[in-house]
């Protein structure tokens, strides 16, 4: 029997208290890991707090649906287009009219204008709406277009979303509400902002990693920011030194440093200089252009000076292609592949028609080229961390994961951020001990956000695949269901929420 059959098998007597009358809200994300963090988030509130649990998910015939229901979650409410249509045939009426004219409106004004004004009863949706339709919809034409049957369905989806949830919100006593992610367009990302607005504790779960928000400061917590306390962790430069090692051979299991480390070619200026068919000396400076995968969320850090990262993009060859006396080398995003980005990037610098700006095969080992150039440029990527471990200055964006550390040249605007791809600027000073900060910076990030240490929920991302991982799971269910309760992660998120 497959372990996807056999999961639907397994019963457990999970939130099985008599409820009171105070809720707490759970979000299916429809992937196994989410799953059962939510399903161990809502064991503990209705065995500690005799919560009565509710399912927030998209569709009633789901596979996932009987795996809460399985673990004692058995109250589901459906949130797809087609079930709130039906709930009120009028109010939907009236929401399909106003987004006609909504959408009628916005389109005399440039789409930054939708992104930071647009919103439903004081919900700010509009950058969920357009990162949502940039993820799906976009199809990468150089003019935005806000009026689009796909914009225009998503304007009203928001307003069922909105309108249904916050009445919801409104009309029950919530203790907590339970989500994977709060970015896109979905009920999660607008239960995200009720919650914000109607101060109810909201709790986002990604792997082992937990944020609890209760006060108004709390917002600005990322999951992938390093705090300077990060720091104080003692760690030894054998340790550091060994999983850097790892890294740039592309041997630690990370998607995006295995597609820009492994198997690649190390380089050395003048094997560049004959691979990309350009004369370093014939230019004042080279430098790296990192830019991100270009459906990425630009909201999973905080704000950007752009709306998208393609358009990071588009703005940034058209501003270097004018800085003439600076060659500009472009390492497109190693993993763009797996976001279907596939010749967009270099059909758009064909467009520009330039001699300095080149875009590099994928076979070069990113380390090695970092080695080659004067300067590296970027929004948020962690080669802002390898750069500065190397001795290499880079140009990133202020608000970013090392946002509290000091070894690169911040932008905080377009302006200055235009005004720094010159390269006139003073560089910081990137000393041994900066170096070694950015090394003991790469280490902390992946022992905080990519490492692991629970037995049982293994990390998705480093298992062959789905079986292997639930295989371990369903292990612990059937022989020794009680071990969750002495597991690393429930006591870890026991400890967050009680």
């Amino acid at each position: 029997m497959k372990f996807r059959e056999k999961l639907l098998k397994i019963k457990v007597p999970f939130n099985n208290k008599k409820p009171k009358k105070v809720y707490s809200i759970l979000c299916n994300r429809n992937r196994f890991d989410p799953v059962f963090r939510l399903i161990l988030a809502g064991e503990i509130v209705n065995k500690e707090k005799r919560d009565n649990l509710i399912l927030f998910t998209s569709s009633k015939n789901n596979y996932f649906n009987k795996i809460f229901e399985n673990f004692g979650i058995k109250k589901h409410l459906y949130l797809n287009l087609s079930e709130l249509l039906s709930l009120n045939f009028i109010k939907s009426f009236y929401f399909f009219l106003k987004a006609i004219l909504i959408i009628i409106y916005f389109s005399f004004f440039k789409i930054n204008y939708f992104i930071e004004n647009f919103s439903i009863k004081k919900n700010k949706v509009g950058r969920l709406i357009y990162e949502d339709y940039h993820r799906r919809n976009f199809n990468y034409r150089k003019k935005k277009k806000l009026i689009s049957i796909n914009f225009f369905i998503k304007i009203f989806l928001a307003y069922l979303l909105v309108d249904y949830l916050e009445n919801f919100v409104k009309e029950h006593q919530i203790r907590y509400i339970f989500l994977n992610d709060n970015n896109y367009l979905s009920p999660q990302s607008i239960l995200f902002l009720l919650g914000k607005k109607y101060k109810i504790k909201t709790v986002l779960l990604g792997q082992e990693k937990i944020i609890k928000y209760s006060k108004k400061k709390d917002y600005i917590k990322r999951f992938y920011v390093l705090e300077k306390s990060d720091f104080k962790k003692k760690v030894s430069k054998t340790e550091i030194n060994k999983y850097l090692k790892k890294r740039f051979d592309g041997s630690v299991k990370n998607k995006d440093h295995i597609n820009a480390f492994k198997n690649k070619k190390i380089l050395n200026k003048d094997i560049l200089q004959t691979q990309i068919k350009r004369n370093f000396r014939n230019y004042r400076k080279t430098i790296l252009f990192c830019p991100h995968a270009f459906s990425d969320s630009t909201m999973g850090l905080g704000d950007f000076i752009f709306n998208d990262y393609y358009e990071f993009y588009c703005e940034s060859l058209k501003k270097m292609s004018s800085i003439e006396d600076i060659l500009w080398i472009i390492k497109l995003h190693p993993t763009r592949k797996f976001y279907n980005e596939i010749g967009i990037g270099e059909k758009y610098l064909k467009g520009l028609n330039t001699k300095n700006l080149v875009i590099c095969p994928d076979n070069f080992h990113t380390l090695s080229l970092i080695k080659c150039v004067d300067a590296v440029v970027t929004g948020r990527g962690t080669v802002t961390c390898e750069a500065a471990s190397v001795g290499v200055e880079s140009l990133a964006f202020k608000v970013n994961r090392f946002q509290n550390l000091n070894f690169y040249t911040k932008y905080k605007s377009k302006k200055d951020y235009f005004n720094k791809l010159r390269f006139i600027h003073k560089p910081p000073n990137l000393s041994l001990k900066k170096k070694n900060y950015a090394k003991k910076a790469l280490f902390l990030m992946n022992q905080k956000y990519f490492t692991t240490r629970d037995k049982i929920f293994l990390d998705e991302r480093k298992v062959k695949n789905t079986e292997e991982y639930l295989k371990n799971v369903i292990g612990f269910f059937e022989t020794k269901p009680k071990k969750i309760y002495d597991s690393f992660y429930y006591k870890k998120l026991k400890q967050v929420l009680i």
